[in-house]
């Protein structure tokens, strides 16, 4: 008899790796910055994975009432230079930057969910799977507060160069005058 619980658990995961998908999917499709195109279609693909990876489990759980980890193949998370490349842009950086910052939030709820699941389950396989697919949400949550921070240093750098008021003042204020 398949374990109701752990069902319940995984349909939870599947859904919110859905959600993650389309996000990321659509999200892509409206960055203007080709970096953080890259980077949001990267972790559609990855969020895509992650729902196979559950999709898969619950079946075989709805099979023979196991989590079978020996059938993940373990794809490396980052392909490339995707995690550390960002060159760069033109177009519209704070809109780029706010369509970050909603990606930075999402994945900020992913870590918990997954920890609460892990923690939720007695099945040894299940808290690993749960703590891989944990890991990944970690590592997707690097990548977006690193590509954040570029976009974030972009548009000062242009507040800069477009008004010389706000680097006089950040002059003034780097070597102590007001």
């Amino acid at each position: 008899m398949p374990d109701k619980k752990l069902m319940g658990f995984l349909n939870k995961a599947q859904d919110l790796e859905t959600r993650r998908f389309k996000n990321y999917s659509e999200s892509a499709k409206k960055v203007i910055n080709p970096e953080g195109k890259e980077v949001l279609l990267f972790l559609a693909k990855a969020e895509k994975r992650h729902l196979a990876i559950l999709k898969q489990q619950f079946k075989l759980l709805e099979k023979s009432d196991k989590i079978d980890l020996s059938i993940i193949v373990n794809a490396p998370a980052f392909e490339g230079s995707v995690r550390d490349r960002f060159g760069n842009t033109s177009g519209s950086v704070q809109g780029d930057i706010n369509i970050l910052k909603k990606a930075v939030t999402a994945e900020e709820y992913d870590v918990p969910f997954y920890h609460s699941l892990l923690s939720k389950t007695d099945n040894q396989n299940a808290k690993k799977l749960f703590k891989i697919l944990m890991e990944e949400e970690k590592s997707h949550l690097d990548i977006l507060r690193k590509k954040l921070h570029f976009m974030e240093e972009i548009q000062v750098s242009m507040s800069r160069r477009f008004r010389p008021r706000i680097l006089l003042r950040d002059l003034f204020r780097a070597f102590g005058k007001s």
